[in-house]
């Protein structure tokens, strides 16, 4: 899952992100299903890794570490 900072910084980054998306090799459409989770976004995922890269972004805040519930 896509943290809502990773999402928060992403928004107030002066590049817009679909230039953002080009850059880094996805396309904006693809972007903006990862950010919305339309596709489901495994931890690591390179595509978000790349962007968080770019906007120098500390790589372990980009996803949100899911807990595990024992039952």
């Amino acid at each position: 899952m896509v943290s809502q900072e990773f999402k928060n910084a992403l928004k107030i980054y002066p590049i817009h992100k679909y230039q953002l998306a080009w850059k880094t090799g996805i396309t904006p459409n693809i972007l903006n299903h990862l950010l919305h989770e339309h596709i489901r976004v495994k931890a690591g995922d390179e595509r978000l890794l790349k962007i968080a890269r770019l906007i120098q972004f500390p790589e372990e805040k980009v996803f949100v570490k899911e807990e595990v519930e024992i039952a």
